[in-house]
């Protein structure tokens, strides 16, 4: 069998495409780590939190009546109750 030979031309281009591919990437990653990017935070999240709990809310939630079992209503029949003032 006789072996294929690859002109010089070609080897040539693609010793030299390998080499701008390579160059390319080091240097795009070398971008990516290098840049610094500015954070924008709005001012009103800078803001200290209040850790008070409103005990009024409190109250009010653990007043509230859940379904009991068997209470349970279908998202359409409270839709349809719903738009029947």
């Amino acid at each position: 069998m006789r072996k294929r030979k690859i002109s010089r031309d070609v080897l040539v281009l693609a010793i030299l495409s390998l080499i701008t591919v390579l160059t390319w990437i080091i240097f795009d990653v070398y971008r990516i780590f290098s840049r610094k990017e500015g954070v924008n935070v709005p001012a009103s999240q800078l803001q200290p939190l209040n850790p008070s709990l409103d005990q009024a809310v409190i109250e009010q939630i653990s007043q509230e009546s859940y379904l009991e079992k068997g209470e349970y209503v279908s998202p359409k029949e409270a839709t349809q109750g719903a738009e029947q003032p």
